[in-house]
């Protein structure tokens, strides 16, 4: 959030098209539609809410949010991709 690297879900970060979101581009820090995307990792419809509920609740909160073992991959799958991508290494652990 300090750095402004706050990913974007709520929207296609292309188009800017709320409906038919797909993935999660690492290099856009962002949701993508199917017509937008280029990079993403494929997120399923309970990644996407639990990656916009985690973001919109504080860290203290996140095991109460009770996110489904999908929901859970997926906010890994796009920390870890945001991690690697903004840092410019590999994770080498979760």
């Amino acid at each position: 959030w300090v750095l402004g690297l706050l990913p974007h879900v709520t929207a296609c970060v292309g188009c800017g098209v709320t409906t038919g979101l797909v993935a999660y581009s690492p290099s856009a820090s962002g949701a993508v539609c199917r017509d937008c995307d280029t990079d993403g990792i494929r997120l399923s419809g309970a990644g996407l809410r639990g990656i916009e509920a985690l973001l919109s609740s504080p860290i203290a909160d996140a095991t109460a949010l009770s996110l489904d073992e999908p929901a859970l991959r997926d906010a890994a799958a796009v920390i870890a991709a945001s991690y690697e991508h903004h840092g410019g290494f590999r994770l080498r652990t979760a």
